[in-house]
C-alpha cells in the first residue's frame, strides 16, 4: 500500500473510525506513562524545569513510539527467542519487559516508602529531590518500554477492523513477521493516532500532574497502579498476560470511587464551615441583644 492510498483510506469512514479508536486506545495506554511522568518530574526542585521535564518526557514519548511506528521489521525481530528456559522462549522483547518492569516496580516502591514515611505537610526538601537530568532519563527509560505495548496496539487497529479489535496488544507479536505494508497496515493511521493521542496528553498533562499531586489518596492510587503495571510488565516476560483491560477498568473504578469520597469529604467540609459561620453570626446575634 503505497503513501497516496494510506492517505485515501484515513479518509474514509472505516479509516476515521480506525484512527479515533486506535487515538483513544493509545491515550488509555499512555495513561500509566503519564502518571509516571508526573511523578517523577514532581521531585524536581524547580518548578520551571519540573514543567519542562513533564513536556520534554511527553516529547520523547512521541519521538520513540514514531521511531518503533517506522521499525516494525525490528519489532518483529524482538519476539523471536533468544534463547529458551524449559519451553519458555524468551526474546528482546520478554527482556525489555523484564527490565523495564523491574525498573518501575523499583522506583515504584521507592516512592511509597517516601510517602508512607514523609508527614504531608512536608515540602519537598533537597535531599529528596532530583536533578532534570536523572528525571528525563528515567522518563526515557519508562517511555520506551511502554512505547512496546502502545505501538504494538497501534499495529493492531491499523492491520485489522474496528470490530476485531478486542484482544490483548501484546498479542500482535504474532502479526508483524513482515513488515506493515505487508501485512497491509496503514501507517499513516498509526503515525496520526498515536500524534493526536500525545497532543491531548500533553494538553492535559499539568491538570492531571496538579490532580495527582493535590490529594495524597489519589497520588498513592496512581503509585498502586504502576506497582500493578510494573508487575504485569515482569509476568510479561514470563509469558503470563494479565488482560489490560481489567487493569484499566480497575483503575478507572478505583479513580471514581475516591473522587466520590473526595467529593463527599468537601461537602462535608462546606456544611462544617456553614455551620460554623452560622453559629457565629447567632451568638454575635445574642451578644448584640445583651447590650441593648
Amino acid at each position: 500500500m503505497d503513501l497516496g492510498s494510506q492517505f485515501h483510506e484515513l479518509l474514509t469512514a472505516n479509516g476515521f473510525i480506525q484512527l479515533l479508536v486506535l487515538t483513544l486506545l493509545e491515550i488509555v495506554l499512555g495513561i500509566d506513562n503519564l502518571i509516571f511522568i508526573s511523578i517523577t518530574a514532581a521531585k524536581i526542585l524547580d518548578k520551571r524545569k519540573r514543567n519542562n521535564a513533564r513536556i520534554i518526557g511527553l516529547a520523547l514519548a512521541l519521538v520513540i513510539r514514531a521511531g518503533m511506528l517506522f521499525s516494525i521489521s525490528w519489532l518483529a525481530s524482538a519476539q523471536t527467542p533468544l534463547f529458551h528456559l524449559g519451553s519458555l522462549g524468551i526474546s528482546v522483547g520478554n527482556l525489555v519487559m523484564l527490565g523495564g518492569g523491574a525498573f518501575l516496580l523499583w522506583k515504584t516502591m521507592v516512592e511509597i516508602k517516601e510517602k508512607i514515611y514523609h508527614e504531608e505537610d512536608d515540602k519537598l526538601e533537597e535531599k529528596d529531590s532530583i536533578s532534570m537530568k536523572s528525571a528525563i532519563i528515567q522518563i526515557i527509560i519508562i517511555d520506551f518500554v511502554f512505547s512496546f505495548d502502545s505501538i504494538l496496539a497501534a499495529i493492531k487497529v491499523a492491520q485489522k477492523t474496528v470490530k476485531e479489535v478486542i484482544d490483548c496488544p501484546c498479542e500482535v507479536a504474532q502479526e508483524i513477521a513482515h513488515p506493515a505494508a505487508e501485512h497491509g497496515s496503514n501507517v499513516v493511521i498509526m503515525v496520526f493516532g498515536v500524534l493526536f493521542s500525545m497532543i491531548i496528553m500533553l494538553a492535559f498533562s499539568e491538570r492531571v500532574t496538579k490532580f495527582i499531586n493535590a490529594y495524597p489518596s489519589i497520588k498513592m492510587l496512581a503509585l498502586a497502579f504502576l506497582l500493578v503495571i510494573g508487575t504485569s510488565l515482569v509476568l510479561d516476560c514470563f509469558h503470563i498476560e494479565i488482560p489490560k483491560p481489567y487493569l484499566y477498568a480497575a483503575l478507572g473504578f478505583a479513580i471514581l470511587v475516591e473522587c466520590l469520597n473526595i467529593f463527599e469529604k468537601r461537602i462535608r467540609r462546606i456544611r462544617h464551615n456553614l455551620q460554623q459561620q452560622d453559629e457565629r453570626e447567632r451568638k454575635q446575634r445574642e451578644r448584640d441583644k445583651d447590650k441593648d
